[in-house]
């Protein structure tokens, strides 16, 4: 019968006294401080369930007469922070809920390829100017909900990371505390082989944010609804973005903006904008805005070409009837008017009844060696906001044979190298049905 009096005193003795086992539930007293005197590493089953660890009262009879209830941690239950070079590691599969975990130096959860961490209402206190590393292997999986990091031992200004992305993620609802001499980035991917998701975030508590500072091998990142302070920097400039990946955020700031995205690939740079925007244009709950660029206008690098290209998010549409359509988007710019050869639509929609098979349909040039047309002159549209002298205003259209009304989606894809700021090159991302 498992019972307190029969207790191990710490999760350490249980590890030496026990043969670890896939689906082992391990209760821990929410008042207990299991003390370290070195770095350790946690080793999980080879494979199968988690270990769990659950933050319990310590009641006086068995877990089956009710005498376990769960209580998140009041202090730091597993403490390797005596020396700031301690660090701990758990290596394999585990499951956390309502612990506290604290360290001198980095924490790193890394389950292994085909395992599973996850962590619930948690509290980790890492060491001065340290972090969590949230490392899974290659198809091992990491997902947090409603936990904390504490930067409370930090002596003084930090430039250190707080969270390193080393594998695939998902983070849910988390609360960074005691970060106010935090200056480095909050996030820090790197060498993660897939997607990292996260959302909830609240960034409020420190003063000037990096919120992202990607590495050339990010894997990729979307990150929505968080919240931040007033000031702050959504993705590090003179970072570089690898090919194949891409940092996307959806309504990351100070106000709710569900209408916001910031998007940044090896090929480009993308931020919606309110300041400029199309009569009548895109608007979500009441705001109108467009897609432009960081500092103005959207943004391509020297790796873009017709072949290696920008490619802007989907916008999904809807066909109220069947036959013919043409589904066109407003651009504008300062410089010069866009070719078929430089910037394009396409289209994916049901043309076949018969089918759930949606067609792929392009206005790019016929072929890679067709002469490049200049798109159709957009005499429609009033575009406003001081900046931009909207000299340039096209369209870009795509038509179609709808065999069944419904859904279909549609995207900008940008193929012209090193197109600048001032080029003040923006879209509205509402299509038109015609």
């Amino acid at each position: 019968m498992q019972t307190w009096a029969t207790a191990y005193n710490s999760v350490a003795d249980y590890i030496a006294g026990e043969v670890e086992a896939a689906g082992d539930i391990l209760y821990v007293g929410h008042n207990t401080t299991d003390v370290l005197g070195a770095s350790t590493t946690y080793t999980g089953p080879a494979s199968g369930l988690p270990i769990t660890l659950i933050s319990v009262t310590q009641g006086t009879g068995s877990i089956a007469g009710g005498g376990f209830v769960y209580q998140a941690a009041i202090n730091a239950q597993i403490d390797c922070s005596a020396s700031g070079t301690y660090t701990m590691l758990w290596n394999g599969p585990f499951a956390f809920y309502g612990i506290w975990i604290k360290t001198g130096n980095y924490l790193r959860f890394s389950p292994d390829s085909n395992e599973g961490f996850y962590a619930k209402d948690c509290k980790f206190e890492i060491g001065d100017n340290d972090y969590l590393d949230l490392a899974p292997s290659t198809n091992g999986r990491i997902r947090m909900v409603n936990c904390e990091v504490s930067c409370v031992q930090d002596a003084g200004t930090s430039s250190g990371k707080i969270v390193q992305l080393s594998g695939m993620s998902e983070i849910q609802g988390m609360t960074l505390t005691n970060v106010s001499n935090r200056t480095g980035p909050v996030f820090f991917p790197t060498n993660i082989a897939g997607l990292s998701n996260i959302t909830g975030i609240d960034f409020t508590n420190l003063t000037t944010p990096t919120l992202v500072q990607p590495s050339a091998t990010i894997g990729s990142v979307y990150m929505a609804h968080c919240k931040t302070p007033a000031s702050y920097t959504a993705i590090n400039s003179g970072s570089t973005v690898g090919h194949g990946q891409a940092l996307s955020l959806v309504n990351v700031g100070n106000t709710n903006r569900p209408w916001h995205r910031n998007l940044r690939t090896s090929t480009g740079l993308l931020e919606a904008t309110s300041s400029i925007k199309v009569t009548g244009g895109a608007t979500i709950d009441g705001t109108g805005f467009s897609w432009g660029g960081p500092t103005a206008g959207i943004e391509t690098t020297a790796d873009c070409n017709e072949d290696n290209q920008f490619c802007l998010p989907w916008v999904y549409g809807t066909f109220d009837s069947t036959g013919a359509k043409t589904v066109s988007v407003p651009i504008v710019n300062d410089t010069a008017n866009f070719t078929n050869a430089e910037v394009w639509l396409e289209v994916e929609a049901m043309e076949t009844a018969s089918s759930s098979e949606w067609t792929y349909l392009s206005s790019a040039r016929a072929t890679r060696l067709s002469t490049a047309e200049a798109h159709a002159t957009d005499s429609g549209s009033t575009w406003t906001g001081t900046g931009p002298s909207y000299t340039y205003k096209q369209t870009l259209s795509q038509a179609t044979t709808v065999a069944v009304t419904g859904m279909f989606r549609w995207r900008v894809v940008i193929g012209l190298a090193s197109i600048a700021s001032s080029r003040n090159f923006y879209i509205d991302p509402k299509e038109t049905i015609t």
